[in-house]
């Protein structure tokens, strides 16, 4: 933050330290790719207009999500989705049954999902993170457009 201040009061243009948006997603997932993730990006719908704090939450549900998968499951297939319907989003990361038993350390210590379900809910949406009947994981923000800023 104070990086970005500093920039602002310099002159410089704070761009590098810009919140990420949808357009990030391939860049995060193609990252991901290469480390062994099979991991699929699927845009529905225009997300053109979608507020810019509601495009960073989308983007933190998704880097979540895929970061839980290799935490908690290895590198099993994973499909990262947005679908805009009317005055809604909804991202969603699900993956097929967990190609590995046990968990790998990771630096943690972050809000993770609780930090994620907080944030969901200042906007007006919801969270929801289970597991799948194929034994996968599924991890589903609904995010509302009307409103958000």
């Amino acid at each position: 933050m104070l990086t970005v201040l500093r920039a602002e009061d310099g002159g410089h243009d704070p761009a590098p330290f810009a919140a990420p948006s949808l357009d990030d997603l391939e860049g995060l997932l193609s990252g991901l790719r290469d480390g062994g993730l099979p991991v699929a990006l699927v845009v529905d719908g225009d997300v053109d207009d979608v507020p810019a704090g509601v495009q960073e939450l989308a983007y933190r549900v998704v880097q979540e999500g895929t970061t839980n998968v290799l935490r908690h499951a290895g590198t099993p297939l994973t499909v990262a989705q947005v679908v805009r319907s009317g005055n809604t989003l909804v991202v969603r990361v699900c993956n097929e049954r967990a190609s590995q038993l046990d968990s790998r350390p990771g630096p943690g210590g972050g809000r993770g999902l609780a930090g994620l379900r907080e944030r969901a809910a200042a906007a007006g949406g919801t969270l929801s993170a289970e597991p799948t009947p194929s034994g996968g994981f599924e991890l589903c923000a609904t995010l509302p457009l009307a409103g958000a800023a």
